[in-house]
């Protein structure tokens, strides 16, 4: 901090827009108008002049000054104006910038995120670091820190401490030589805000140096647009910090990244879909737009390969190439930077489930209901089987995830729907006719249930619907709740009166209960007034059919559709019953329990049969630079360079902002516009009583 000298005065006048002075060189004016003398317009009559002896007029020049008083308010006025337009301020004299000999706190920050993999950034980034401490004097504070998603500690200031220069130089090389960078994202907004909580930490604890100690934070980094700014909006920056960028540049351009999209990943979901569906981003500077996609197993090329075309600054979705079965991996060619090239695929482990059916119809007989239910069935990310009974039970039924009823059960349908309930599985039960009521009444424990046929005219239709439960929660989105083109031409009116446990989850627009659940032992009932046969109904031909069907199978067997694609550094939930190793990309083993958090490398993990695949951060491949406004746009205090060029600039820029924030806080031309109006008001009252007085005389 720069000290005024006794003899420098306290308080200088400056001016915001010092050409306004220039107006002050009008008060001239009211002297020269004091100072024409006009000759007088009057005229007066005489008589002829013929008889007078002619002589020339004797010319006389008087020029005087007259009404002193009235002409020192004008110029007064003129004066204030000049002033008032001029803005002026009273400032004390700016302290200097910074020397490099006075005494600093610094934390260095070196960027070690995925996207520092590329070309020789990371060899570049130490060098930098090594460099801006071996610039700081010897009673500088040094800290140094890597961060990818949070910081990493390298050198804290109580180990640097005890160091002489070259020390610590030393020792900020070694230590980042044995680091290389993560494959984490780049979060900028953690770094920057926990290395200023560490530098305030300190000057805390040395308040004897408060007043004489600089705060900088000098970041080393790609600056990829990728990366996190998270909190940094609207951050109070403490007012003697810096923070000094010092860039990281490629040679390299071009890049394109490679996405998994995980919505052919889900458990439920059709085989249809499971080719795997990939986002190609192609950067904005970048020079290449013709690429390649291809499967790779055991680090080798396994199938055909896919060409793309991907413009600069656009991206593509496009399904990748029928997968092989020894491929893991999917590998991007024909981009100069390839860290962010290859991207891994779990192999989805489909549970062996079987559901049993209870009927006589044919397997091809599309006039009956087991059909639709083997076509609904029969392509899913589920091994699926359906065990179809028409008289006897065979003993592997007993193992079945559900029961659709499709015909008046006999007893041994009913013993093993009983199991099946007591087990906590579900049990569809489909009316086709009235007697059927009573298997609703033997399994909800004996209590009378009717089901008459109902008259329907023309067609009855969804009426209300419990969106709010498991079953038709899928379906509450507003594009999806639309039940109103399935017709249903015979149904059968369910009376429930007897049953206080059970709830309609829909009816019918009349009213009338079309789906109810009982809850039997640790099962479900469900029981639907109608049937999917096209002699009834219009449901096994709607696109919500097989949405249903699953959601029945899911909520009997509680199984939930799970994510096998996660990015590094997430937090991967394992199955409910898995407490073992996890095997990691390169055949390493770890413990864990509910829960994983060892995803800090790309490829895929196996925690028995459950499979997952862990990827780069999309975000890491925007590797166009930020541009240092884009960081001062957020309130980031950036500070110059250290070229005498910059330090002039920003000395300057310093000089600017606090001028114009003090005449902003000062105000002062208001008070040079008041006592200028003071004056014209003066002015016009004395030239009024002057004028009258001559008028007078």
């Amino acid at each position: 901090m720069v000290h005024l000298a006794p003899d420098e005065p306290k308080f200088q006048v400056s001016f915001l827009a010092p050409l306004f002075l220039a107006g002050a060189a009008a008060v001239a004016l009211p002297f020269v108008f004091h100072l024409i003398r006009r000759s007088s317009r009057d005229k007066v009559l005489f008589s002829s002049l013929m008889f007078l002896e002619p002589s020339p007029p004797r010319i006389t020049k008087r020029s005087r000054l007259e009404h002193l008083f009235l002409l020192l308010l004008r110029c007064a006025v003129l004066c204030l104006l000049a002033l008032a337009f001029a803005r002026p301020f009273l400032q004390k004299p700016l302290a200097a910038l910074a020397s490099p000999n006075q005494t600093a706190r610094v934390v260095i920050l070196v960027d070690a995120s995925a996207s520092m993999r590329r070309e020789n950034l990371w060899t570049e980034a130490r060098k930098h670091a090594v460099a801006a401490a071996q610039k700081l004097g010897p009673s500088d504070s040094l800290a140094v820190y890597t961060f990818d998603q949070q910081p990493h500690s390298v050198l804290t200031f109580a180990e640097a401490a005890p160091m002489n220069a070259a020390e610590r130089a030393a020792a900020i090389e070694a230590r980042l030589g044995a680091l290389s960078p993560s494959w984490l994202g780049t979060h900028l907004g953690n770094a920057l805000l926990g290395a200023s909580e560490q530098l305030l930490e300190l000057l805390n604890r040395d308040a004897q140096e408060q007043g004489n100690t600089a705060l900088q934070l000098r970041v080393i980094s790609d600056f990829q647009s990728g990366a996190r700014l998270d909190g940094l909006q609207g951050f109070e920056w403490p007012k003697k910090l810096e923070v000094q960028l010092d860039p990281i540049t490629g040679k390299e351009t071009s890049n394109a990244g490679l996405q998994i999209l995980d919505e052919n990943q889900q458990l439920f979901s059709a085989s249809t879909n499971d080719n795997v569906r990939v986002r190609i981003s192609n950067s904005s500077a970048s020079k290449k737009e013709q690429f390649a996609l291809q499967w790779r197993g055991g680090g080798q090329p396994v199938g055909e390969p896919l060409k793309l075309y991907v413009p600069p600054g656009q991206s593509k979705i496009v399904s990748a190439p029928p997968r092989p079965p020894e491929a893991n991996s999917l590998f991007l060619t024909g981009d100069s930077i390839d860290f962010d090239n290859s991207a891994y695929v779990s192999k989805v482990q489909r549970p062996n489930l079987s559901i049993a059916y209870f009927g006589t119809d044919r397997a091809d007989d599309p006039g009956g209901m087991r059909y639709y239910v083997h076509r609904a069935f029969e392509q899913t990310n589920l091994s699926t089987r359906v065990l179809v009974m028409s008289n006897s039970v065979p003993p592997e039924a007993q193992a079945s995830a559900l029961l659709i009823l499709g015909a008046s059960p006999n007893d041994e349908a009913l013993a093993l729907a009983r199991n099946l309930l007591q087990a906590g599985r579900t049990v569809l039960l489909p009316l086709r006719d009235s007697a059927e009521a009573n298997a609703v009444s033997e399994l909800a424990g004996g209590l009378l249930v009717a089901a008459p046929e109902a008259p329907v005219q023309n067609y009855a239709l969804f009426g209300q619907i419990l969106f709010q439960h498991p079953l038709f929660t899928p379906f509450s989105d507003s594009r999806f709740n639309d039940f109103t083109k399935i017709h249903f031409w015979k149904y059968r009116a369910l009376n429930l009166a007897s049953l206080t446990n059970a709830t309609t989850l829909a009816a019918f627009d009349s009213g009338s209960p079309l789906l109810v659940e009982i809850p039997v032992e640790k099962g479900r009932l469900l029981v639907l007034a109608s049937t999917w046969l096209p002699a009834d109904s219009q449901l096994a031909l709607s696109s919500k059919f097989v949405p249903l069907l699953f959601g029945i199978l899911e909520q009997s067997t509680q199984m939930r559709s799970v994510s096998h694609q996660y990015i590094v550094g997430d937090v991967v939930p394992l199955p409910p019953d898995f407490s073992g190793e996890v095997r990691l990309p390169d055949g390493s083993t770890k413990g864990a329990k509910e829960r994983f958090t060892e995803t800090g490398t790309p490829g895929v993990y196996a925690a028995g049969d459950f499979q997952f695949s862990v990827n780069l951060n999309p975000s890491e491949s925007k590797i166009v630079p930020l541009t240092p406004d884009d960081l001062r746009a957020i309130g980031i205090p950036l500070s110059a360079r250290t070229e005498p060029g910059d330090l002039a600039k920003e000395k300057q820029r310093q000089q600017h902002l606090l001028a114009r924030d003090t005449e902003a806080r000062q105000k002062l031309w208001r008070n040079f516009l008041l006592a200028g109006l003071a004056l014209i008001l003066m002015e016009t009252w004395l030239a009024g009583r002057l004028s009258r007085a001559v008028s007078a005389a």
